[in-house]
C-alpha cells in the first residue's frame, strides 16, 4: 500500500514527527497506560547524567551500560505529533559523543557500543531513514582516520569495528573534505592493496556529491582487475545513486543517465548487465583468494550485487530518450528499432540483458547462473516498488520528469513476467523462491499482467496428479501473491478465485509428502488471513456507491479494464462464499484423517516423526489457527461439533498430541463455546479413569505409555487444551475446576500424567492473570458484526488497517478472576509445602522409590514443550506449576543485582543500578495491599523450601536421586526466571512476528497492514515491557542462594544432574554480565578448591567435580568474559593452568579447550590510563546545554575513585604475570603446559607497561627451547615487547601510543610532488653532511602508484647509535642481552633454524617469525652480536642441505632488514 504523503521524510524533523506518531499508535495499542513524557524525559536526563559521569571515569562497563539506554530513550521519548525539542536536539550531541568517544581507543566494548549508539541514532532498523539531518550533525573525520590507520594492518576486532562506526557516519562527514580524504586514501593504492584502498574510500567517502570521487572511481575499475574492489565500488555508486535521485530537486543535477554520463553508464553496463555479472563469486569465496583477504574479512562487507546492481539500475531510470515498444519475449528483432524501451535508456539496458538471458531462466537450465539471475529479478522488482511508492507520495523531491511513469511500470513488469513464470517452476530451492519473490512484486505492481498467465499456470499445475514437483511449486508461488487475489484495490476479479483454488489444494495434506502438505498450509493459512469465512448468499446490501473509491487511482483512472462486469464478477464472489462451509469441514476432515495415521511417538523426545513431519504438522497448526479466527458463529459452531464428535470418540495416542494442538485452536477462537462442550466430558471422563487406577504406577521419569493409561492422558491434553486463554470463561467452571484439581494432585503418581497435570494448572494461571489479545480477526468487532450480515462485505477482504484505526480487545484480569487464582493458590498450593518440608527432613537411607516419586512430584514444574522439565502432580508439583502461570501475577521490588563484588573498591553503586522498570500491567502492584503481601509471603516460603531440598540432595547425591535432583534444578528454573516473561518465549513470539510480516510489507514506509499485524505487533510489544522486567527484577538473598546451589550441582558426578544445571547457569548468565560476573567467578573458586583437596588428598577423586567446572566455565560468553576482566583473568589462567598435576586424558582435553577458548577470546590490549581528550570535553558540553540538571556530586566520586581502579588493574595485570610466570619456569611443568602459559603470557600484553625483567628473560631463553612451538611461542612475544618499546620511546603522548603516530628522531616525513620528485629525492648521495635522506623503500602508508602520500626519510645518523630507548625499558633489555651473551646461544639457535621441521617437512617457506627475531636484535642492539653471528653460521653456510640454506637466508635477511 503506497504511504501517505506525509510518510516521506528520509531524515530530520519530518522523519522525527513519523516516527513520532507510529510510536505513540504502537503505545496506544496496549491495553494499559505507559510511561508519560515528562517521565520519559526525566529518565533521559538520568541516563545522560550517568553517561557523563561514567564517561569522565573511564569506566567502561557504565559507558556502555548507559549510553545504549540513553539512545534508546532517545529514540523512544517522542510520543506525539509535538516534537520534543530538547530530546530532539539532543540526539546529535549524544552520537557526537558517541563518536568522539572512540577517536582514544577505549575499551573494545566501547567501540562496539559507541557503533551501535551511532547507528540507533542514524537510522531505524528496516530501511535506513536517519533520524537526524545530515545538516544537524557535522563530524570530523580526521580523528577517526588517524585511529584506523594505526590498526589498519593488524587484522583485529577493532579494525572491524573501526570500519563500520566510519560507514555508519560517513553521511556526516563534510562534504568538502572529499578531495582531502581522497589525498589521505590514494597513496595507499597498489596492486595489492586496490581492495583495501576501495574498502576504506566506500567507508569514508559520503555519497551526497557523486561527482566528486565518481571519476577516480570509474578509473580505479577500468585501472585494476580486482574484483573485491568493484563489488565495493558498485556499493558505493548504489548508495549515491538512489541519495542522488531522492534529493536531488532539480534536473540540472542529472546527467544522460541518472547522475552518469554515457561513457560511464556504458561502462556500468558492460560490467553489471552481462554474463559475467551472473558468474561472479560472492564476497566470502572471494576474499579466500585475496592475499589481504585475512584483513578484508575483518571489514565490513559490500553490500550483496544483485541488490547493488538494482539500486543502480531502477534509481538511473527517467524518460531520457525516444520511446519505443517493449521487447516480446523471444523476438531480438525490436532490440534494433530505434528509441529506448519506454524512453528509458536504463530500462533499455536491462530489457537487452533479461532478453538475451531468458533461456536461462528455464527450469531444466537451473544452475548458478539461474540463482544469480533470479536474485537479480528479485531486487529489481523491491526496488521498483521502493521507487514508485515513494514518488506516489505528494511531497518527494524528485523532479517531475525525472520520474519513473506507467508506461515504465508497464514494460518493466512485461519484461521480467515471463521469465519469471519459468523460473518459479525450477527444482533448486533458492531459484524457486526467488523467483517467487519477484513474481510477489511483479503481481503487486501490475496484476492485470501477471496474474491471468499465472493463473493458467496455477490450475494446470493444481489439476495434474502426475507431476508433484509442479503441484508443489504452485502452492509455494500462490502463497506469494495471495494479496492480488483477496483484494479489489489491487486486482479486481481475482476473488472469484480464491474457494476453486482452495478446493483444488485440498489434495496436499496428504502425510506422503510432507513439503506439499506444508505448502498447502501456506497458501490456506495466507490467504484466509484477510478473508472472513462466513457466507454471504442470501444477504441483504448495506447500501453504498456501486463504483467504489478503492478502484480509481490516483489519476483517476479505473483499475479495471472497461470490459469487465463488475456486478456479475461480485456476483460469481458472494455465490462462491456458500461454499465456505463444505470447504472448511473438509479441511478439518483432512486433518483429522492425516492424524490419526500418525506414527507412534518414538525417540527420547516422543517426537510424532522426524523434522519433515514436525515441519509438516507446524504448517497445519498454523493453518487451523487462521481459519478459527475467521470462522463465522455458524460456521464455527459446525466445526466445534465435528471435532467433538472426534474427541469423544477416540483416544489414540499418536494424535494425541496434533490434535490437542489444533483443539487450542478451536478454543482461542470461542472459549465459551468450547468450554460447555469439553470441561464436563473431560472432568467425569478423568474422574472414571483414576477411580479405575489409571495411573497409579509411580514413575519419575519420562517411560513408554502404559495403554491403560491411554484415556487419562487423552482426556487431560483435552482438558489442557480446552483451557487455553480462556479468561472469563474459566470463572463459571470455578467450583469444578476447584474440586478436580486436588483430586488429580492425589491421586495421580506416573510422570506422563502428573506432567499433564501440571500443564493443566499453569495454563488455568495463566489464563486468569495475563494479558493477552483476544481478538484476532482480520476486522475490528464492530466491522466484524457488520459483515456476517452485508452482502456486500467481501469488498473488505484484504483490508489494510493503519495503526490508529485498529481497535484491540486485550484479557485484563478482572477482580474475580485474581481472587480465583488466589483461592487455588491457597487452597491447592500452599498447603502441600508442609508436605515438602517433611519430606526434606526425611533421613537419606530411608528415601526410597515412594519418597523419590513423592518428592518429584511435589518439585516439578514444567512443560515438555517448553522447558523440557518434569510437570507437576501430587502435593508441591502444584506450587511450582502455580508459579509458572504466575508470571504476570506480582511485581517485584527491593532487593538488589546478581552481582560480584570483586571490584567494589571502586566502583561507583550509582552507576551499577537499573533505576527503570517499565510499566507493564502486572496484577497486584502495591506493595501495601494485602493480596500482594499474601502473594510475595507465599513465594519467599517456596524459594526457602527450594533451598532447604537443595541443600539436602546435595548431601545425598547418589544415583537414586538424579531425577529429584534434576526436578529440583528445573523448580528452581521456575522461580529465577517466571518473572514478567523468559527471553526464549519473547524471542520466539518476535521471530514469528518478523516472518509473517514479510508477507504483506512490499514497500518502504508501509503504515496500513491487516489487522492481526498490528494485533500480534501489540503482543510483542507487551511482551518487550515484560522481558525488560524481568531482566532488571531484583535479586533477595534467597535467590543468591538458589543461584549458588545451582552452581553447585554444576560440579554434580552424574552427568544428567551436571547438564540441567548447566543449562540453568548458562541462561543465569545470559541475562546480563553483572550475572555472568558472578556465576564465573563462583566456579572458579570451586575449581581452586576441588584442585586442592584432589592434590592434597589421594583418596578423594573430585575429577567428575573438575569436569563438571570445566564444563560450566566454557558456556556461552563466560570464557571471553573471565579473561578480559583483568582480575577474573588471573583467576581463569592459574585456576587451569594449576591442572598439569592431573594425568586423566579426558580433563587434560576438556582443559586444553577452555584454555583455548579463553586465549581466542582474549582481546586486543587496551589503554589502563586514557587521555582526557579536548573533543570529549567539548562533546558533553553540548550535550549538557540541553539539561537543567546534572549530576556533579556523582561524576566527583566516579572521578575520585578512578585513580584507585587504575591502580588495582595495574597491580592486578603484574601479579597475574608473575604467578603464570613461575608456573612456566618451573621444571617438573611438562611442555604442554608450558605452552600453555606462554600463550596467556603473550596475549596479556600492554603498550603502557613495561614487563617484568624475568619475563623477557624466559622468553627469550625460550628461543632456545628443546621444543619448536614454544620457541616459536618465545620470539612471537619478544617482537612484540621489542614493538612495545619503540611505541613508548617514540610516542610523545599517551594518544599516540594507541594511534602508532611516533616516529624515530632521524624520520623526516615528506610528501613528493610526483613519481620524478620522489625519485630524484631518492637518487641523491646521502652523507653525513649534506642534509639529504635515505629512503629503504618501505612506506607503509604510500606506495606511490596513483598518488603521494606523506613518505618518511631518514636522516644519517651521527651518533654512535641510531636508536635511543626509553630509560624506563634498559633493565629489560640487559636481560635480554645477558641471554644473548651466554656461550652457544646463537650456536644453538641456528642450529634449530636448520632443523628439519615436524609438521611440513616439504616446506621451505621463510618463517617470518625466525627473520624478525635476528631482526630485533640487530635493531636493539647494533653490531653488538654481529660477529657471534657469523660464527654461529659459518659451519652451515656452505652446505648443501636444503633447510640449513633456509636459515642461513633467514639469518641474512634479518640482518640486511
Amino acid at each position: 500500500m503506497p504511504p501517505k504523503s506525509y510518510f516521506v521524510a528520509l531524515e530530520g524533523p519530518d522523519f522525527d514527527r513519523e516516527h513520532a506518531e507510529q510510536l505513540a499508535v504502537r503505545l496506544d495499542l496496549l491495553p494499559y497506560t505507559t510511561e508519560s513524557e515528562e517521565q520519559a524525559n526525566d529518565l533521559l536526563e538520568t541516563f545522560i547524567a550517568k553517561l557523563i559521569a561514567s564517561t569522565n571515569a573511564k569506566d567502561a562497563d557504565s559507558i556502555v551500560q548507559w549510553g545504549v539506554e540513553a539512545m534508546q530513550d532517545s529514540i523512544q521519548v517522542v510520543r506525539t505529533e509535538e516534537i520534543n525539542i530538547p530530546s530532539q536536539a539532543c540526539r546529535p550531541r549524544q552520537v557526537l559523543l558517541s563518536f568522539d568517544e572512540y577517536a582514544p581507543e577505549l575499551d573494545y566494548r566501547i567501540g562496539e557500543s559507541d557503533t551501535n549508539r551511532s547507528r540507533s541514532g542514524f537510522e531505524t532498523k528496516g530501511d535506513g531513514r536517519r533520524l537526524i539531518d545530515s545538516h544537524e550533525l557535522i563530524l570530523d573525520w580526521r580523528p577517526l582516520w588517524a585511529r584506523f590507520k594505526g590498526e589498519i594492518f593488524n587484522e583485529s576486532t577493532v579494525t572491524g569495528q573501526l570500519i563500520e562506526l566510519a560507514w555508519t557516519c560517513k553521511e556526516y562527514f563534510p562534504i568538502d573534505q572529499i578531495p582531502s580524504m581522497l589525498e589521505e586514501f590514494v597513496p595507499l593504492l597498489n596492486p595489492e592493496t586496490s581492495a583495501l584502498v576501495a574498502a576504506i574510500i566506500c567507508a569514508f567517502i559520503p555519497t551526497a556529491e557523486p561527482r566528486q570521487f565518481l571519476p577516480l572511481v570509474f578509473q580505479m575499475a577500468e585501472s585494476f582487475s580486482s574484483p573485491i574492489m568493484w563489488l565495493y565500488f558498485v556499493d558505493l555508486i548504489a548508495d549515491a545513486t538512489e541519495r542522488h535521485t531522492i534529493f536531488s530537486s532539480t534536473s540540472a543535477a542529472f546527467k544522460d543517465v541518472g547522475m552518469f554520463t554515457i561513457a560511464e553508464w556504458e561502462l556500468l553496463v558492460s560490467r553489471l548487465l552481462t554474463g559475467h555479472a551472473t558468474q561472479l563469486l560472492p564476497f566470502d569465496a572471494l576474499v579466500r583468494t585475496d592475499r589481504m583477504g585475512t584483513l578484508l574479512s575483518k571489514l565490513r562487507k559490500p553490500a550483496y550485487q544483485p541488490d547493488a546492481i538494482a539500486q543502480i539500475v531502477i534509481y538511473s531510470m527517467s524518460v531520457d530518450g525516444p520511446v519505443k515498444e517493449s521487447p516480446e519475449p523471444g523476438n531480438k528483432q525490436s532490440l534494433d528499432s530505434p528509441g529506448y524501451v519506454a524512453g528509458s535508456k536504463a530500462l533499455d539496458s536491462l530489457a537487452q540483458f533479461i532478453t538475451s538471458k531468458e533461456v536461462s531462466f528455464h527450469p531444466s537450465q537451473s544452475s548458478s547462473i539461474t540463482r544469480s539471475l533470479t536474485a537479480m529479478t528479485e531486487s529489481l522488482s523491491r526496488r521498483f516498488i521502493y521507487r514508485w511508492t515513494e514518488e506516489a507520495s505528494g511531497t518527494c523531491n524528485t523532479p517531475q520528469e525525472q520520474r519513473l511513469t506507467k508506461q515504465m511500470k508497464k514494460c518493466f513488469v512485461e519484461l521480467l513476467c515471463n521469465p519469471t513464470l519459468m523460473a518459479i517452476f525450477s527444482k533448486d530451492g533458492d531459484t524457486a523462491a526467488r523467483a517467487r519473490g519477484t513474481l510477489r512484486n511483479l503481481a503487486y505492481l501490475e496484476a492485470d499482467i501477471v496474474m491471468p498467465a499465472f493463473l493458467e499456470r496455477a490450475y494446470n499445475g493444481l489439476e495434474a496428479i502426475n507431476e508433484t514437483h509442479r503441484t508443489t511449486a504452485v502452492l509455494h508461488a500462490l502463497s506469494e501473491v495471495v494479496l492480488p487475489l483477496v483484494s479489489e484495490d489491487i486486482w479486481f476479479g481475482g476473488q472469484k478465485h480464491i474457494l476453486p483454488l482452495l478446493e483444488l489444494c485440498l489434495p496436499g495434506i496428504d502425510l506422503n509428502d510432507p513439503a506439499k502438505t506444508v505448502a498447502t498450509a501456506s497458501f490456506v493459512s495466507n490467504v484466509l488471513q484477510t478473508v472472513p469465512i462466513m457466507s454471504l448468499v442470501g444477504k441483504k446490501d448495506a447500501g453504498g456507491d456501486d463504483l467504489m473509491p478503492s478502484l480509481v487511482d490516483s489519476a483517476g483512472d479505473l483499475n479495471v479494464g472497461a470490459l469487465e462486469d463488475r456486478d456479475a464478477e461480485r456476483t460469481m464472489v458472494i455465490e462462491s462464499t456458500g461454499l465456505f462451509e463444505d470447504w472448511v469441514r473438509a479441511f478439518f476432515e483432512r486433518c483429522l484423517m492425516l492424524y490419526e495415521t500418525l506414527p507412534e511417538e518414538g525417540g527420547r523426545s516422543k517426537k510424532t516423526g522426524g523434522k519433515q513431519e514436525e515441519a509438516m504438522l507446524s504448517s497445519l497448526r498454523e493453518a487451523t489457527e487462521v481459519i478459527c479466527t475467521q470462522l463465522s458463529d455458524d460456521i464455527f459452531n459446525s466445526i466445534l461439533n465435528r471435532v467433538y464428535d472426534f474427541a469423544s470418540t477416540n483416544t489414540k495416542l499418536n494424535s494425541m498430541k496434533a490434535f490437542c494442538q489444533l483443539l487450542r485452536r478451536v478454543a482461542r477462537s470461542h472459549p465459551p463455546q468450547t468450554l460447555e462442550k469439553f470441561v464436563p466430558l473431560c472432568v467425569r471422563q478423568i474422574k472414571t479413569e483414576l477411580e479405575l487406577g489409571a495411573a497409579s504406577i509411580p514413575t519419575t521419569s519420562t517411560t513408554d505409555i502404559v495403554h491403560s493409561d491411554t484415556a487419562l492422558l487423552w482426556h487431560l491434553s483435552l482438558l489442557q487444551a480446552v483451557m487455553a486463554e480462556a479468561g472469563q470463561a474459566l470463572l463459571t467452571y470455578r467450583e469444578a475446576l476447584l474440586d478436580l484439581l486436588p483430586y488429580l494432585v492425589e491421586k495421580i503418581k506416573s510422570e506422563r500424567s502428573y506432567s499433564l497435570t501440571g500443564s493443566i494448572i499453569k495454563t488455568i494461571f495463566y489464563g486468569l492473570t495475563a494479558v493477552y489479545c483476544l481478538n484476532r480477526q482480520s476486522l475490528n468487532p464492530d466491522e466484524w458484526r457488520k459483515a456476517s450480515n452485508d452482502r456486500t462485505s467481501h469488498r473488505k477482504w484484504g483490508k489494510f488497517y493503519e495503526g490508529h484505526d485498529v481497535k484491540v480487545q486485550w484479557h485484563v484480569p478482572s477482580k474475580e478472576e485474581v481472587e480465583f487464582a488466589l483461592e487455588i493458590l491457597e487452597r491447592l498450593t500452599m498447603p502441600t509445602l508442609g508436605i515438602v518440608e517433611k519430606l526434606i527432613e526425611v533421613p537419606v537411607a530411608s528415601r526410597d522409590k515412594i519418597w523419590r516419586n513423592d518428592f518429584v512430584s511435589m518439585t516439578s514444574s514444567s512443560d515438555r514443550s517448553f522447558l523440557s522439565q518434569y510437570l507437576c502432580v501430587r502435593h508441591l508439583n502444584a506450587v511450582t506449576s502455580s508459579w509458572r502461570g504466575l508470571d504476570t501475577l506480582i511485581n517485584l521490588y527491593g532487593g538488589d543485582a546478581l552481582s560480584e563484588a570483586i571490584r567494589k573498591e571502586y566502583d561507583v553503586p550509582e552507576l551499577q543500578q537499573h533505576p527503570f522498570l517499565p510499566l507493564a500491567s502486572m496484577c497486584l502492584m502495591d506493595p501495601e495491599d494485602t493480596c500482594y503481601q499474601t502473594v510475595l509471603r507465599y513465594r519467599l516460603r517456596v524459594g526457602t523450601i527450594l533451598q532447604a531440598a537443595a541443600q539436602s540432595l546435595q548431601v545425598a547425591q547418589t544415583e537414586d536421586h538424579t531425577d529429584a535432583v534434576s526436578t529440583l534444578i528445573n523448580a528452581i528454573d521456575t522461580y529465577l526466571f517466571h518473572h514478567g516473561i523468559k527471553d526464549e518465549t519473547a524471542r520466539r513470539t518476535r521471530n514469528a512476528f518478523d516472518n509473517g510480516r514479510r508477507s504483506w510489507v512490499f514497500c518502504r514506509r508501509q503504515y496500513d497492514m491487516p489487522r492481526n499485524y498490528w494485533t500480534k505487533f501489540a503482543e510483542c510489544d507487551h511482551q518487550y515491557r515484560l522481558q525488560h522486567l524481568a531482566r532488571c527484577r531484583p535479586y533477595s538473598e534467597t535467590d543468591r542462594a538458589l543461584v549458588f546451589e545451582v552452581l553447585q550441582f554444576c560440579r554434580s558426578p552424574y552427568v544428567k544432574i551436571r547438564r540441567t544445571a548447566q543449562n540453568l547457569a548458562q541462561s543465569i548468565a545470559q541475562v546480563s554480565d553483572t550475572h555472568a560476573e558472578y556465576v564465573v567467578t563462583r566456579v572458579l573458586e570451586f575449581l581452586q578448591k576441588d584442585c586442592q583437596i584432589d592434590k592434597a588428598e589421594k583418596s578423594k577423586d573430585l575429577s567428575d567435580q573438575i569436569k563438571g567446572s570445566l564444563h560450566t566455565v566454557r558456556l556461552g560468553s563466560l570464557p571471553s568474559l573471565a579473561v578480559n576482566n583483568p582480575i577474573l583473568c588471573k583467576q581463569f589462567f592459574l585456576s587451569l593452568l594449576k591442572l598439569e598435576y592431573h594425568n586423566k586424558n579426558s580433563i587434560q582435553t576438556l582443559m586444553s579447550t577452555v584454555f583455548d577458548l579463553g586465549i581466542h577470546a582474549l582481546r586486543q590490549e587496551v589503554p589502563i590510563i586514557l587521555p582526557d581528550e579536548e573533543l570529549v570535553s567539548d562533546a558533553i558540553k553540548e550535550l549538557t546545554k540541553f539539561f537543567s540538571v546534572r549530576d556533579l556530586h556523582l561524576e566527583e566520586i566516579a572521578q575520585n575513585k578512578l585513580s584507585t581502579r587504575f591502580t588495582q588493574l595495574h597491580d592486578a595485570i603484574q601479579s597475574s604475570f608473575l604467578e603464570i610466570l613461575e608456573i612456566a619456569q618451573r621444571p617438573t611443568t611438562h611442555w604442554r603446559y608450558a605452552q600453555m602459559a606462554l600463550n596467556a603470557l603473550t596475549h596479556m600484553r600492554n603498550r603502557e607497561i613495561v614487563p617484568p625483567a624475568a619475563y623477557v628473560r624466559y622468553l627469550t631463553n625460550c628461543t632456545i627451547h628443546t621444543h619448536p612451538t614454544i620457541r616459536s611461542g618465545g620470539r612471537n612475544g619478544l617482537d612484540m615487547v621489542f614493538y612495545h618499546t619503540q611505541i613508548r620511546t617514540y610516542c610523545t603522548n599517551p594518544q599516540a601510543k594507541w594511534t602508532g603516530d611516533g616516529h624515530c628522531r632521524l624520520h623526516c616525513k615528506i610528501r613528493p610532488k610526483d613519481i620524478a620528485d620522489f625519485k630524484g629525492m631518492a637518487t641523491r648521495e646521502v652523507t653525513a653532511d649534506n642534509n639529504e635522506l635515505y629512503f629503504d623503500g618501505t612506506h607503509a602508508f604510500s606506495f606511490g602508484w596513483v598518488l603521494w602520500g606523506d613518505v618518511f626519510g631518514h636522516r644519517p645518523n651521527t651518533g654512535s647509535s641510531p636508536f635511543r630507548w626509553e630509560e624506563a625499558s634498559q633493565p629489560m633489555l640487559n636481560e635480554v642481552r645477558q641471554v644473548l651473551k651466554q656461550d652457544g646461544y646463537f650456536t644453538k639457535l641456528v642450529g634449530y633454524y636448520a632443523e628439519e621441521p615436524n609438521t611440513d617437512p616439504t616446506s621451505l617457506d621463510s618463517r617470518d617469525d625466525c627473520v624478525r627475531w635476528i631482526h630485533r636484535i640487530c635493531e636493539f642492539y647494533g653490531t653488538e652480536f654481529f660477529p657471534a653471528i657469523c660464527e654461529a653460521i659459518e659451519p652451515i653456510w656452505r652446505e648443501d642441505d636444503r633447510f640449513k640454506q633456509r636459515a642461513c637466508l633467514e639469518i641474512f635477511a634479518g640482518l640486511i632488514g
